[in-house]
């Protein structure tokens, strides 16, 4: 058998949760300009691959 390692207990920490929440909640939008702004000069498909490229 594995031994598991024991890790230490994580604080909570609301502030820097609002945070990460905020930043998501900003890229999502700009992403989807940035993919409206490039479709009027790039076929649709090559959009959609930089958008799925961008997220991974």
């Amino acid at each position: 058998m594995t031994k598991v390692s024991a890790r230490a207990p994580v604080e909570p920490n609301p502030l820097f949760a609002i945070f990460l929440m905020t930043t998501a909640m900003l890229i999502v939008p700009v992403m989807d300009i940035i993919a409206k702004y490039l479709s009027s000069a790039l076929p649709a498909l090559e959009v959609t691959f930089g958008r799925f490229f961008s997220s991974s």
